[in-house]
């Protein structure tokens, strides 16, 4: 007891819970830090070349992301040529695409890219972002079922403070055409 501030005193039954609340204190921070997420930047200047371009992956089995430009990686933008990934990924997974050599016959189209103007396989098709095939193999998968899938994968983004995406018919329609 403290003689000078008796409004301090602690009561004998409670002695005992200050250690142990330092304790747990401290267990806990111990824990946090152990299970914090760690963060790198790399510079991969030389791999994109005179572009401006940003990196970001996540691994979650040890909770670490690995950047180049994080400020960047915080701008929201459309997918563009990184949805083909996920694409190829649903396209698979739902067996519209039977692997690496499912073909899509092209429609006789002239495209500005000639590896585009003939038939492309899935792999063929990656390598050289056709965008047409990456159309019909959405337009296979549809929209309902990109609408089951995309949300399970934490796949949209905002545009002008609004929900909008891939799922929206509108913007389904004239992606897959």
């Amino acid at each position: 007891m403290n003689p000078q501030r008796p409004d301090l005193a602690i009561p004998r039954s409670t002695r005992g819970v200050k250690p142990v609340l330092i304790a747990c204190l401290f267990v806990s921070l111990i824990g946090c830090a152990l299970c914090a997420e760690s963060r790198e930047e790399r510079d991969f200047s030389a791999e994109f070349g005179p572009y401006l371009g940003a990196f970001a992956l996540y691994d979650d089995a040890h909770q670490h992301w690995l950047r180049y430009h994080p400020e960047v990686c915080r701008i929201r933008t459309t997918p563009c040529s990184t949805f083909k990934v996920l694409n190829s990924l649903i396209a698979l997974e739902t067996g519209v695409a039977s692997g690496p050599d499912f073909s899509v016959p092209w429609d006789g189209a002239h495209y500005p890219i000639e590896a585009w103007n003939h038939d492309q396989t899935l792999r063929s098709a990656f390598s050289v972002s056709c965008v047409w095939y990456f159309q019909a193999l959405a337009t296979r998968v549809g929209l309902e079922r990109y609408r089951e899938i995309l949300p399970k994968v934490g796949w949209q983004r905002r545009c002008d403070g609004r929900r909008d995406s891939i799922l929206a018919p509108k913007l389904f329609d004239r992606f897959a055409r």
